[in-house]
């Protein structure tokens, strides 16, 4: 197994965009050449997020703790939506994946953008795990009620609990964390249209 030294990385672009296209091609080979494969199904869209603004009825009536949070989610369930989805060769080794970032040590705009894979339990977590705390937290009724309603989309694998106690979603296959992967994606744009104006 080669080390990241030996296999180098391409030059950094001038662009935003074309930057980003050369992060996916350093880690693609970074990957390959240090035994950890990666085979992405979307490489995200790490192009600056357009917000459209929280709805004037949500603002008016919140608290500025409320409207912390809820900006908050706002930007999580944008970024969960830009992220890329890739698979590595890791499954649910947890432990070796950690070891293997190790190695990324000296290429940070790799290392953050791996730790962006919308597989991840904790990126996952970001989206619902504050609409939960939200739900449970705000003084503003009407803004609980409409966003407890998306409370049932919140994947069951993100639920329960495998047999030795653990998240039930860490023990899942790859195939089956890409489709929890789009289950969350489906709520974090349902969340938005809960929380933002129509209006571009």
């Amino acid at each position: 197994m080669r080390s990241f030294e030996e296999v180098g990385v391409m030059p950094e672009s001038q662009t935003e965009e074309e930057n980003y296209q050369v992060v996916v091609s350093n880690l693609t080979k970074l990957g390959k050449e240090t035994g950890n494969p990666l085979l992405f199904l979307d490489i995200g869209d790490k192009l600056p997020i357009k917000y459209h603004d929280i709805r004037p009825e949500i603002i008016e009536n919140l608290t500025a703790d409320d409207l912390i949070l809820v900006k908050q989610l706002q930007k999580f369930c944008h970024e969960y939506l830009c992220a890329p989805l890739f698979t590595d060769s890791f499954h649910q080794d947890n432990t070796s994946r950690r070891r293997w970032e190790k190695n990324l040590d000296q290429h940070p705009v790799e290392l953050n953008y791996y730790k962006t894979n919308r597989l991840g339990t904790n990126f996952n977590d970001s989206v619902f795990g504050l609409l939960r705390v939200l739900v449970k937290t705000t003084e503003n009724e009407e803004l609980s009620k409409n966003l407890s309603e998306l409370l049932p989309l919140v994947p069951d694998a993100f639920q329960k609990r495998a047999e030795d106690e653990s998240l039930l979603y860490d023990s899942l296959g790859d195939d089956k964390k890409i489709e929890v992967s789009h289950q969350v994606a489906d709520l974090a744009r349902k969340i938005l249209e809960k929380i933002e104006s129509n209006k571009a």
